[in-house]
């Protein structure tokens, strides 16, 4: 009985943690939807979709309609720019991050090696290969694109 609580527990904390993910999604939806590069586009081709309404004649309709789907097109394909510029935004930080991290591990190695002696050249050796590989790791960040 008491594993069974524990199970419902986690189940609850974990559906928490999941309706708080996508609060944030939505919050973050609507932020963007509502830049007036993206809003201006998809309520001028809704504005101009609702004067189908006024009209009788089917050729024209259809006119209206592909005009109307020309600003909702742009309006979701700028929606879509700032969600990739975003995206692209948060890699190049988490590989700033990683650099940086690895620029420190570097520097205390640089530190730690001030400090050896002299007649053991042998643990010199050893850190300047470490340094060597978190060099290598630093270039491969800086490579992916």
């Amino acid at each position: 009985m008491e594993q069974f609580k524990s199970w419902i527990i986690q189940w609850i904390q974990g559906k928490n943690e999941m309706s708080m993910t996508n609060l944030k999604g939505f919050v973050k939806f609507r932020k963007i939807l509502f830049t007036p590069r993206v809003i201006v586009f998809i309520l001028t081709g809704i504005g101009v979709m609702l004067l189908t309404f006024l009209t009788q004649n089917n050729a024209f309709e259809l006119g209206i309609a592909g005009i109307a789907s020309v600003f909702i097109g742009i309006g979701v394909n700028n929606f879509t720019a700032i969600e990739a510029e975003k995206k692209d935004e948060r890699r190049l930080h988490r590989k700033i991050q990683n650099t940086i991290k690895t620029l420190t591990q570097i520097q205390v190695k640089i530190n730690k090696t001030q400090s050896f002696p002299k007649d053991h050249p042998e643990f010199l050796l050893i850190e300047l290969q470490e340094m060597s590989v978190h060099i290598e790791l630093c270039i491969d960040y800086l490579k992916e694109h």
